[in-house]
């Protein structure tokens, strides 16, 4: 039977954000699998924002507009789905139907419960919460339960996870990078970007100001409480929240720590967050961990609307793109089967500098931040001037006049 020929067509939330945010919408990732994905299946592809009807380009204005709902704001942006009025899905579906498949990236719950409004397929990629394998995995979501199936049989095993944690356990230790300043029986409060995803929840973003009564539980139970600070948190929210937690005679916040060096620690018996992705990690370390909100993803689950499956590096093999995609599209046969990135590390992380705390642990990354140091000591320490009479060094500080000698050259 010949199928129909769908097209793939690549999108982030454009819900949630507006195209003009263009540090959400990672149209790389589609200019990284498109070419391993046409080796295998024969599709034609488009990007959703550049897709017209009748000429002209989909209007998240518009598509909010249908719905009653006005003044948007450009990125992360909260609506309510029971509020989306069947002429806003009537409007999509000029875009988007059956015939179009979805490759997405960060999709939110709303859009895809959308999406299955419009009997559309996707494949709803994000990055993993694990960061400690030799290059970051992705995790795969979808709606269509034979896809789900396929991707279960590309699964990280659960004793990879414990592996690596094992492993880089013993390197801190080793190398004394734990933290050993750290009182004992202490609880980490880990925070997070105050206007993320992440943290929304119907139509609210949550912080740790919202927690204050949990806050005091928790000081109670703990001999200390430690915050640890998102890095990207902005100067102004930052300190706004340091405040806040002033109130708490027993709460400590860390500054300039690893957050591996920090969950190695035995000081540290509990590890809570809104929904942040090092509680997915603080378990393999042992720790009892607590989310406040709901998880970041649901992991390795059954399969339903919030269900991801971890996938290593295998997305770089046309195989993996044919089995998932080969009823809906027409399939090649004598493609290349190797994936000649199994042994290779972070060929995917290096494409944006994906590091985060793994940074620290990889020795091209620590050896590119001594540089780093090294230069800017340099210009501290280590300077020369030039003026019509005088070359002036300065060395540590001290500055030496030398007198030019016009003859010279």
């Amino acid at each position: 039977m010949i199928k129909i020929m769908k097209k793939l067509v690549f999108t982030n939330d454009f819900l949630f954000h507006d195209f003009s945010n263009t540090g959400n919408y990672h149209g790389w990732i589609f200019d990284l699998f498109l070419p391993v994905i046409k080796s295998s299946v024969c599709c034609e592809s488009d990007e959703f924002k550049f897709l017209k009807n009748k000429g002209k380009n989909f209007s998240r204005e518009k598509f909010f507009e249908l719905s009653g709902i006005k003044n948007l704001e450009q990125s992360y942006f909260c609506y309510d789905f029971n509020k989306i009025s069947d002429e806003s899905v009537e409007y999509l579906k000029g875009y988007i139907d059956e015939n179009i498949f979805i490759l997405g990236i960060e999709l939110s719950e709303n859009l895809r419960k959308i999406l299955d409004k419009l009997n559309c397929k996707y494949i709803n990629i994000a990055f993993h919460s694990f960061k400690l394998f030799d290059d970051l995995p992705l995790l795969f979501n979808t709606n269509d339960r034979r896809i789900f199936e396929i991707l279960g049989t590309y699964k990280i095993p659960e004793e990879k996870f414990k592996f690596y944690t094992d492993y880089w356990k013993v390197y801190l230790n080793v190398n004394k990078l734990t933290c050993t300043d750290l009182e004992a029986n202490s609880a980490l409060f880990v925070g997070q970007l105050t206007k993320d995803m992440s943290v929304e929840d119907k139509g609210k973003f949550y912080d740790v100001t919202d927690y204050k009564d949990y806050l005091k539980a928790l000081c109670k139970e703990h001999s200390c409480v430690y915050y640890l600070p998102h890095p990207m948190l902005g100067k102004d929210k930052k300190k706004y929240l340091v405040s806040f937690l002033k109130q708490f005679e027993n709460v400590k916040i860390l500054e300039n720590r690893n957050s591996y060096a920090i969950l190695s620690s035995p000081a540290i018996t509990k590890v809570v967050g809104i929904s942040s992705s090092l509680l997915y990690e603080a378990k393999y370390f042992q720790k009892k961990t607590e989310y406040l909100l709901h998880p970041l993803y649901y992991i390795d689950s059954e399969f339903g609307l919030n269900s991801y499956i971890s996938v290593y590096n295998e997305f770089f093999t046309p195989l993996f793109w044919q089995k998932l995609l080969e009823n809906d599209f027409e399939t090649f046969e004598g493609f290349c089967e190797e994936n000649y990135f199994a042994f290779a590390s972070n060929k995917f992380r290096n494409l944006k500098n994906l590091y985060w705390a793994y940074a620290d642990l990889d020795e091209v990354q620590m050896l590119k931040k001594e540089v780093s140091s090294l230069k800017k000591a340099q210009k501290h320490f280590f300077k020369i001037e030039y003026s019509m009479k005088y070359t002036t060094l300065y060395v540590f500080g001290l500055r030496f006049n030398f007198k030019r000698n016009r003859n010279a050259g």
